[in-house]
């Protein structure tokens, strides 16, 4: 898999996981950095810009929450937003706690999303083509989903890369869609 350069990532560079592989459960958030999040948020309220911009800036940071496990706080973010991206993070979200069905429900409303065409395109770099086939011709992530369920009990390390890769190239799109590109 590729490495990713956090550097790349402003505000968020701290706060990506360099593990490039995700739980696929609710995971075990480190509660010591609670306040370094809250601060981030905080700190998004004020950078103005944009509604699209405004809202792709709380994608990123449900994102970040979902890299590092607080679930809880992604939702309180990804049930609030209304673009696609917002659709895909809150579906990961509810994969994530075990509600399948409903992640499937909200990763549906992404099917055809320049988000979603995006991350199609970064999961070559998760370096297993079968893993990623049984997800559907073009990806479904919807099929993730049932391959998430299926697979919960066997610690499946592709699998766990996939659903990084997946969220990271949601994250990445995101980011690329904010003001933050052009303050590094």
């Amino acid at each position: 898999m590729q490495e990713i350069d956090p550097s790349i990532y402003g505000p968020f560079s701290n706060m990506i996981p360099s593990c490039p592989e995700m739980d696929l459960s609710s995971g075990n958030p480190d509660i010591s950095r609670l306040s370094e999040f809250g601060e981030l948020a905080n700190q998004l309220a004020d950078t103005g810009g944009s509604d699209r911009e405004l809202e792709m800036s709380q994608c990123c940071l449900s994102a970040i929450w979902l890299f590092n496990d607080f679930l809880e706080q992604s939702h309180l973010i990804s049930q609030t937003l209304y673009s696609q991206a917002g659709s895909y993070l809150h579906g990961i979200m509810h994969r994530r706690e075990g509600d399948f069905a409903n992640s499937r429900h909200w990763l549906r409303k992404t099917v055809g999303a320049d988000c979603l065409l995006a991350v199609t395109k970064g999961l070559p770099l998760c370096s297993d083509p079968a893993l990623i086939a049984r997800c559907g011709t073009p990806f479904d992530p919807a099929q993730l989903t049932t391959l998430v369920e299926q697979n919960l009990d066997n610690d499946s390390l592709n699998l766990k890369k996939l659903t990084f890769t997946e969220l990271w190239g949601l994250f990445d799109w995101c980011f690329h869609q904010t003001t933050f590109t052009n303050s590094n």
